[in-house]
């Protein structure tokens, strides 16, 4: 299976921002510019370090919309930034004392998607295992992600899954693979392809979790099989959050073929 890198570009070109077409162009190696990411983050950024909630400028800052944004830097080369470290602390200092993060409130009556519905257990879960993986991955504060894990647990099923969204499982099987609890991670290792959701946002954060606990030999040849499959003959991904996502998420598909040598 092959896909069509013209077709993406084409596509991102016309139907996407100027800043997803720098990342894909970026990717590519077409070029850089660090003016267009940082200006992107000066208008989008809120002063709490987080970001405008579906990046629209006036709106509250988002945990989901934050945790699309904050890959880039690394992937864009730009965690030299003052920009970056506020959009870290933004999750440092919004842990509740019990290891949970949630959604933020304010943003309940904007109609959220589903798995970021403020004051849902399931939300909650999502966003804890979440940021817990970009913390071990940035390696910013292990003890804020011990504390996570705690919280986590409580609601572990005896068959070593977690309650909530199947990417849950997924994000947690990366967190107990990279802190070396393979008694937990082979708990769950079982039932990821049982959870496994036919989108293509869901499948390049699945290839994210695995390649994160460097578990390559897990379903990724299966899953990268799909998502080239996957590729519309526009030239797009699709992902069920709605046609607006499509370019970003074509763009990360692109930026995780790429990544496991699918080019």
């Amino acid at each position: 299976m092959v896909y069509d890198m013209d077709k993406a570009l084409s596509y991102v070109m016309e139907h996407g921002s100027v800043m997803e077409t720098y990342k894909l162009e970026f990717l590519l190696e077409l070029g850089r510019d660090d003016k267009i990411p940082l200006e992107f983050f000066k208008r989008y950024q809120n002063d709490d370090g987080g970001f405008c909630f579906e990046l629209k400028e006036g709106n509250p800052s988002s945990m989901g919309t934050t945790l699309s944004v904050l890959p880039w830097y690394s992937l864009l080369d730009v965690t030299y930034t003052g920009s970056f470290k506020r959009c870290v602390d933004f999750f440092l200092v919004s842990q509740s004392p019990d290891g949970s993060w949630d959604e933020n409130l304010a943003i309940k009556d904007m109609a959220p998607q589903g798995m970021l519905v403020p004051e849902m257990l399931s939300t909650k879960l999502f966003l804890t295992s979440k940021i817990s993986d970009e913390l071990l991955y940035y390696d910013v504060n292990e003890y804020l992600v011990k504390k996570a894990i705690l919280y986590m647990e409580q609601f572990m099923h005896k068959d070593g899954s977690f309650e909530g969204f199947p990417i849950t499982n997924w994000l947690m099987f990366s967190i107990y693979s990279r802190i070396g609890d393979t008694k937990k991670a082979d708990s769950i290792a079982p039932l990821l392809k049982s959870s496994m959701e036919k989108d293509a946002k869901s499948i390049i954060m699945y290839l994210d979790c695995i390649w994160r606990a460097k578990r390559e030999n897990m379903l990724a040849e299966e899953l990268l099989d799909a998502l080239e499959d996957m590729q519309d003959k526009e030239g797009n991904w699709r992902t069920a959050d709605g046609k607006k996502y499509y370019p970003n998420v074509t763009v990360d598909a692109i930026r995780v073929l790429r990544a496991w040598g699918r080019e």
